[in-house]
């Protein structure tokens, strides 16, 4: 599963103190739902934010959309996007981003690449 390298690189990058690097993880039938919910709550300070999506697909773009606007996620080099679940997922949200003007060079899937 793409979530274990995802949580690797989270958790060591939220240990440096000095690192000021935030994360913003949008997820659906997360398998360590409660792994994250930990980590979100032991690193409080703003840097790792999970959002669990619930509900079908209908309201997916606003829910992202609002999600990404509420944490003014803006399309600039030093924004990275990080992605795990369902391909179909993935590929949906990486569509999502392209079209809000954030490059797919910054866009990273797990267990996924289509570039």
């Amino acid at each position: 599963s793409g979530i274990t390298p995802l949580l690797s690189v989270v958790t060591q990058t939220l240990k440096k103190r000095t690192d000021k690097t935030r994360f913003i993880l949008l997820a659906i039938k997360c398998p360590l739902e409660e792994q994250l919910e930990k980590l979100q709550n032991t690193y409080d300070s703003g840097r790792f934010s999970v959002q669990f999506l619930k509900g079908g697909r209908e309201n997916l773009d606003s829910t992202i959309s609002g999600y990404l606007e509420t944490f003014a996620i803006k399309p600039t080099q030093q924004i990275g996007c990080l992605l795990c679940g369902p391909v179909a997922f993935m590929q949906y949200v990486i569509r999502l981003l392209k079209k809000q003007g954030h490059s797919r060079h910054n866009i990273h899937a797990f267990g996924f690449d289509d570039r």
